[in-house]
């Protein structure tokens, strides 16, 4: 069983927004309220204009925690230091950004302003989702190495790395199982669904008298 760390988050406002993500094995809590990222120790960095703003979710180690702000992606070094900030295309409601792979990707509903910023200027992307509905939140959803962009209201889903098509048909973009999985954890996905086998025919209950 591993141990279970406790840590103390200092200048808290009793109003404090607090919300919480994890880069590897790093705990970071962020104060939306003041915009303070606590990433560990008695270290704290503030971001600017982080009312509303979105933590991102839990992600592989990596140098910085993303914020997205209302109008930026912002990359925080967990070490301390300057904010690295880019500005999003369009302003609106913020998603939790994602860290994978190399890449910190984030959206924004109401624009649907849309960033990718990697390790190297190769990728990088600024673009606006086509084709949004009118007043669509929107989500990113990760399964393994492939991110989309999910409207949680009409339905709709754009597949990044598909230069951001919109598709219908789920199953033509999800990967297929890995083999790495191993059989044990699909066994007890399939026992917890799987109805017993009863060879008896079924019968009405037959009412019998309590015994004292």
């Amino acid at each position: 069983r591993s141990a279970v760390e406790c840590r103390e988050v200092p200048l808290l406002a009793v109003d404090a927004d607090l919300k919480i993500t994890a880069v590897g094995e790093q705990t970071v809590v962020f104060d939306a309220l003041s915009g303070t990222v606590y990433p560990g120790g008695q270290t704290t960095v503030e971001v600017p204009d982080a009312a509303g703003a979105a933590v991102q979710w839990p992600s592989a180690a990596t140098e910085n925690v993303r914020i997205a702000t209302a109008t930026a992606l912002v990359e925080v070094p967990l070490g301390g230091g300057a904010p690295v900030i880019f500005e999003a295309p369009a302003g609106g409601s913020p998603a939790k950004p994602v860290w994978l792979a190399g890449c910190s990707y984030a959206v924004w509903s109401g624009s649907g302003a849309y960033l990718r910023d990697c390790i190297g200027d190769e990728f990088d992307e600024s673009d606006t989702v086509s084709g949004l509905s009118e007043g669509g939140e929107l989500r990113f959803r990760v399964n393994r190495d492939l991110v989309v962009v999910n409207d949680l209201d009409f339905g709709a889903t754009w597949v990044i790395s598909q230069d951001m098509q919109l598709i219908d048909n789920w199953d033509d973009v999800v990967p297929p199982p890995d083999p790495n999985d191993g059989d044990e954890e699909s066994q007890e996905q399939q026992q917890s669904v799987t109805l017993p086998e009863r060879n008896e025919e079924n019968r009405p209950p037959i009412a019998e008298r309590d015994e004292y």
